[in-house]
């Protein structure tokens, strides 16, 4: 009978009778391990060299064919691109009533300290239809905020939502 270890490897025990073929793959097949692939052929092939023609769950590759060689991870259904960025951090703040045709700002925003190495692209959404937000000066400490109500009417009570975002340890791009 095998046995599972505590970081879930399944190694042979003393009362099996070794074989080591088949101990070894079975082992092998135990670790989770992120798999390189050529593209999704091979990636959505792999599944016929598992027994049952199953993949575990989760299971990872790593795209050759894609620049920065992305994660992919199989849930059971589908291949989901794993994302993951340097830092980010995201906020909301209440707005209040922005008069008809009129621009307010700049609101300062602050992210946590110490989280971005340079300034993050920011993006800012809000809950008014006629409310456009937009930020601007935007550093690795803050950005400015500024709301426009397009309209003729003045806007309701509302939220702004922003999130910021740094893909590598130099670039806010990536």
């Amino acid at each position: 009978m095998p046995q599972t270890r505590p970081n879930k490897v399944v190694t042979i025990t003393n009362d099996e009778v070794y074989d080591l073929a088949t101990h070894l793959a079975r082992m092998a097949d135990s670790i989770s391990v992120i798999v390189g692939v050529s593209g999704t052929a091979e990636r959505d092939g792999l599944a016929a060299s598992y027994p049952g023609g199953t993949l575990p769950i989760p299971y990872y590759v790593s795209r050759k064919d894609v620049t920065g060689s992305p994660i992919e991870i199989w849930d059971g259904s589908t291949w989901t691109r794993y994302s993951r960025s340097y830092a980010k951090a995201a906020g909301t703040a209440a707005i209040g009533v922005v008069g008809a045709s009129v621009t307010v700002g700049p609101l300062a925003q602050t992210f946590p300290a110490g989280k971005f190495s340079v300034a993050p692209i920011v993006t800012v959404t809000t809950d008014q239809t006629r409310v456009i937000a937009a930020a601007a000066n935007v550093t690795t400490t803050g950005f400015d905020l500024y709301m426009s109500n397009w309209t003729p009417s003045p806007s309701s009570n509302g939220q702004l939502r922003w999130t910021a975002e740094q893909i590598t340890a130099t670039s806010a791009a990536g």
